[in-house]
């Protein structure tokens, strides 16, 4: 099994709680709630007549090994023309009707809410890690979403019921990771091994479907906020998984049938909710462009290799930014510039968000884009199970005009749950960040190397080696690398000044001084050259 559990001290704790009493977020449930949860309890509807038996498939969970509100079980098979996919939705619509006290409060919260060592549910603990939870060796209520596809792993139709399933195991992402690579026996697979290989086999499927549609693999380093022995936060790298890109692949059919199911049958006085990514507007693609020629002419590298031109630009002439990030370095020679580039291209995209009217969502290449997989953690998937099962059950005396308020209710109360989350997120690793700088000082301020990764007028971002922090240099902290005024040139590839200049994918030494008027500062390191 994976690493264990850290709590945070009593320090950090208190800091925590204050990002959540900012952020608005409680943590107690009122009374009314607590009388629900014993109401279903008692009659938690696992012998509905609607459900259809599937407890002889051996479904299993795979998640975090902290986790305990399991939304997700899979079961995949082999069929005569390809695959099919059967994935296991917590029923937590069934037990939070929307005139319920817990729906209210649901829809208050928006969200589950996640912090090192800790979680703010959405739904009370004795549902979203009790009786909704697909917790192993016990009949759970589930909506299933069940999809063929062909030998290419291209949906060719897909159904949606309510069912009762059994998960055999509560799987942790790492130990399936070494099972699929035949590194690992610390679970025992015999009831469900062709189900969880087809997993690799069905995700390398619809990753290569992505890459084929040109969708952006974005090479970028991921990092967490955790609990380190001592109950202190510190930032570390998380290696992406194999599995971790498979199981996504399964959750994102999931969310993409559903959302070409709420399409279908938008008519039928259902309220969908679906999640929209737009493109990047055309004035950021043609500044990345541009940026893109500056960091060429700026570091003098062979232009038919590194320039870009976009089809937004160049029409067939032109090369996807998809095709363009796949096919520059981001390891070994020319790799600190590939990575510096790769990141430009992150930042021109805008931010997703949840809206009534259908629309694609450009980060996944999907027509259509729902969220159906997380209904013990959004509200926006209990509502959205909601308006499914009243179009598959033909209830003809829904409340349409309350459902539309409520429509607009979750869209705004999930957006905004969004918001706070990456809130929570940044002030986590604000509290890191000066937890590991103030170390630094104590430590007699050692020098760390860092990689130019942003370039603006007055501020550079840098990302820091090891460990993996990023960091803000600021006018004050580059006098004396580049002089005073410094300047953007080559399209805003290269920060210079009278005494020298930075250019995207340098590397940098960095030592802390300490706090000047509320923020680190910084002494620089003149950088040296990029891997090549």
């Amino acid at each position: 099994m994976e690493g264990a559990i850290n709590r945070p001290n009593a320090t950090t704790q208190q800091l925590l709680d204050r990002i959540l009493r900012e952020a608005g977020v409680r943590r107690e449930f009122p009374p009314n709630v607590a009388e629900e949860v014993e109401a279903f309890v008692a009659q938690p509807g696992i012998d509905d007549a609607r459900l259809v038996d599937l407890t002889d498939l051996p479904f299993v969970t795979i998640d975090e090994v902290e986790s305990r509100d399991l939304d997700q079980a899979l079961f995949l098979a082999e069929t005569d023309g390809g695959y099919r996919v059967d994935y296991a939705l917590a029923d937590a619509a069934y037990a939070v009707p929307a005139e319920s006290a817990l729906f209210a409060e649901s829809l208050k919260r928006g969200a589950s809410f996640y912090l090192p060592g800790f979680a703010v549910p959405m739904l009370p603990r004795a549902l979203s890690e009790g009786l909704v939870s697909l917790n192993p060796h016990v009949e759970r209520r589930s909506l299933v979403v069940r999809t063929e596809l062909d030998a290419k792993g291209t949906p060719t139709s897909s159904t949606m019921f309510r069912a009762r399933i059994r998960s055999r195991d509560k799987l942790a992402y790492g130990d399936v990771d070494r099972w699929l690579a035949g590194e690992t026996d610390t679970f025992d697979a015999a009831a469900y091994a062709p189900s969880l290989r087809l997993l690799k086999t069905i995700g390398e499927l619809r990753i290569a479907d992505q890459i084929e549609r040109d969708v952006v693999q974005h090479h970028r380093r991921s990092t967490e906020v955790v609990v380190d022995a001592n109950g202190n936060l510190e930032i570390v790298a998380v290696a992406r998984r194999l599995v971790d890109r498979y199981n996504e692949q399964i959750s994102l059919l999931c969310n993409i049938e559903g959302a070409r199911f709420l399409r279908r049958h938008v008519q039928a006085d259902l309220q969908p909710v679906f999640k929209v990514h737009e493109r990047p507007p055309e004035s950021r693609v043609q500044e990345l462009e541009t940026l893109v020629e500056g960091v060429v002419a700026a570091r003098g590298l062979d232009p038919e290799v590194w320039t870009w031109r976009s089809r937004r630009t160049h029409g067939d002439a032109g090369e996807t930014l998809a095709a363009y990030l796949a096919r520059i370095p981001v390891e070994g020679p020319g790799g600190d510039v590939g990575r510096a580039i790769h990141r430009q291209a992150i930042w021109i995209n805008r931010r997703s968000e949840f809206t009534v009217e259908a629309a694609p969502h450009h980060g996944i290449g999907a027509e259509e884009y729902a969220r159906f997989s997380a209904p013990m953690r959004e509200v926006v998937g209990i509502f959205t199970h909601k308006e499914a099962l009243e179009v598959l059950d033909e209830i003809s005396d829904q409340n349409v005009e309350r459902d539309r308020a409520l429509q607009a209710q979750v869209v705004e109360v999930s957006n905004r749950a969004k918001a706070i989350q990456s809130r929570i997120d940044k002030h986590a690793e604000l509290i890191a960040l000066d937890h590991f700088l103030e170390q630094d000082l104590e430590r007699g301020r050692p020098v760390r190397e860092g990689l130019v990764m942003g370039l603006a007028k007055n501020k550079v971002y840098i990302d820091i080696e090891a460990p993996p922090l990023e960091v803000k240099l600021y006018g004050d902290d580059l006098v004396t690398l580049l002089g005073d005024h410094p300047a953007l040139t080559h399209h805003g590839a290269a920060l210079a000044g009278p005494h020298g200049v930075l250019t995207l994918g340098d590397r940098v030494g960095l030592r802390v001084k300490g706090r000047v008027k509320g923020r680190w500062s910084f002494d620089v390191v003149r950088p040296t050259a990029p891997q090549t």
